[in-house]
């Protein structure tokens, strides 16, 4: 029999046709939170500027080395550019100019040659030529120099000479050291260079000493 009352069915050994409880809600389930968004990708180094015609890029003092010594009694004309503050440390030998004509160049930020006390930075033989444009020159250490040693052309510009000495009792200079040939300074400087207890330009012998020493040359031009 089948009982209907105001609350629904009553059912005794039947199948009721009313459901006798409401239905059960489905279980709530709150939406997963949003995954975080990934780190951005590192943005990659921006790309070095055109390279002039001909000009090659180093990065290390190895790679500079290599080239020097490939172009030694060569007569050429070699432009090399070193990138935006990068420090190209000697392993304790100089660059030796010898038979052609070097340009080392930075951008406007720089970039430094350092002989960490190891050496003299460069030596410029009689047969060749040094152009240095935008370049800092520091740690040099050497018995006659511990910066430039020159006796061929050396033109300097926008160049800090810095923190370099020459060492033993024949220490002439020790920034720069020219005898013979040519030099051109142009917004260049020499701080902090000393050959013994003095710091000054000095024409004349190299008994002197200073933070440049200059004797027995052809031509001295010092610009800004």
């Amino acid at each position: 029999a089948i009982l209907v009352s105001q609350y629904g069915c009553d059912c005794s050994g039947c199948t009721c046709p009313l459901d006798p409880s409401p239905p059960l809600a489905p279980p709530f389930h709150p939406p997963a939170p949003p995954e975080p968004p990934g780190l951005p990708l590192a943005s990659p180094p921006p790309p070095y500027p055109p390279l002039a015609p001909g000009a090659v890029l180093v990065e290390t003092a190895a790679e500079l080395h290599a080239i020097v010594a490939n172009r030694t009694g060569s007569g050429s004309v070699v432009s090399v550019w070193v990138p935006s503050g990068a420090t190209l440390a000697l392993d304790g030998s100089p660059i030796v100019v010898s038979g052609f004509n070097l340009t080392l160049s930075g951008d406007l930020s720089g970039a430094t040659i350092d002989g960490e006390g190891r050496s003299h930075v460069f030596s410029v033989l009689a047969d060749a030529g040094l152009r240095l444009q935008s370049i800092t020159v520091r740690g040099g250490a050497g018995s006659n120099v511990g910066g430039i040693d020159a006796a061929g052309v050396v033109v300097l510009a926008n160049v800090s000479v810095r923190d370099c000495w020459s060492v033993g009792n024949g220490g002439c200079a020790g920034g720069l050291h020219v005898y013979g040939g040519s030099t051109t300074l142009s917004g260049s400087t020499i701080v902090n260079c000393t050959g013994s207890a003095s710091s000054y330009v000095r024409r004349g012998h190299c008994g002197s000493r200073g933070g440049a020493v200059v004797r027995g040359m052809r031509t001295w031009r010092a610009y800004g």
